[in-house]
């Protein structure tokens, strides 16, 4: 969300990633930290293409509340790829052999629960980030 967007002059209908300092800083080390150009992370958020039969590549600019879906979508990927990736971490430090011959699991775990929902602060933390992450997916299930 540090990302934030503005119309282009000349183009009502478009979007682009702001000049403001804090929102280029941002999309710098985005970049830095994705390994992607700067010109790529913002056509793909700014941006559609389309394969038309026939026709070829059609690119349309997309509005500054596109633009912030894009950005959130990414976000939110990479979120739970973060996730899941501690957690598949963590599971292969804690495991342990399982005995085949007892029914009930030998194995440890680890559980998150956050009840008070989401919390939004200027810089949010990984710990945070988690307790969000697992928060979502905990209330598809209540």
């Amino acid at each position: 969300g540090n990302v934030t967007f503005s119309i282009p002059p000349g183009n009502s209908e478009a979007s682009e990633p702001s000049q403001e300092e804090e929102s280029q800083r941002s999309l710098q080390r985005a970049c830095e930290l994705l390994g992607v150009e700067l010109a790529a992370i913002s056509s793909g958020w700014c941006k559609r293409t389309m394969q038309a039969p026939g026709e070829g590549v059609i690119i349309s600019p997309l509005p500054v509340e596109k633009a912030l879906e894009s950005r959130d979508s990414l976000a939110r990927h990479l979120y739970g790829a973060i996730f899941s990736f501690v957690v598949g971490r963590m599971n292969d430090t804690i495991s342990v052999e399982q005995d085949q011959k007892k029914s009930k699991s030998l194995l440890p775990f680890v559980g998150v629960l956050d009840i008070f929902g989401f919390e939004f602060f200027q810089h949010n933390s990984l710990e945070q980030l988690f307790i969000n992450f697992t928060n979502a997916l905990l209330q598809q299930y209540f």
